[in-house]
């Protein structure tokens, strides 16, 4: 795999990087229940285009819904399955409700719980939150004991692709505002 070499760059975009543990693997019962659920009770979304790709996504899909987990299905190519139970925005709580998400992956957290944290240290009046550093800072507090969460202040793609992809690959989530 290529290495960047170290480039001097202004700050261009804050992203947040959390890494946490992957979450234990699901009991055979329940990886069986969650698959009837994902087959029977959503709705399937309508896929159109080229009928290649559309039967290949199918199988893409269909073979992560049965394996929940990492599938190689090209040299550079990836899905990661992470079952996360959706949540409904509240007014403008956009980045409590993502922090939200993936807190739930380490420990039970609501959007409220976070509102309530985050307003209590000033860092918003009805849920929003400019700063990718107050951002970093409730992120902290909330996920500390679990996770190592820390604040990126530069454009991660351009300065070095690779090093997001070795991140991603290791179980880290962004947060990007």
């Amino acid at each position: 795999m290529k290495r960047c070499s170290p480039v001097k760059i202004t700050p261009v975009m804050d992203s947040l990087c959390i890494r946490c543990s992957p979450p234990p693997p699901l009991s055979p019962e329940r990886m069986e229940q969650s698959r009837l659920d994902l087959t029977s009770s959503r709705p399937r979304a309508q896929l159109s285009g080229d009928p290649r790709v559309v039967q290949y996504l199918k199988f893409l899909v269909e073979e992560v819904n049965s394996k929940k987990k990492i599938w190689q299905c090209a040299e550079t190519s990836f899905i990661m399955y992470v079952d996360i139970q959706p949540q409904l925005q509240v007014g403008p709580t956009c980045g409590l409700l993502a922090l939200s998400l993936v807190a739930n992956l380490v420990r039970p957290t609501t959007v409220n719980k976070l509102l309530h944290i985050a307003q209590a240290k000033g860092f918003t009046k009805q849920g929003e939150i400019f700063s990718a550093l107050n951002m970093s800072l409730l992120a902290e507090e909330v996920l500390g004991e679990y996770c190592d969460v820390r604040l990126h202040q530069h454009d991660m793609l351009s300065c070095c692709p690779d090093s997001v992809w070795d991140l991603l690959l290791s179980h880290n989530i962004f947060l990007v505002p």
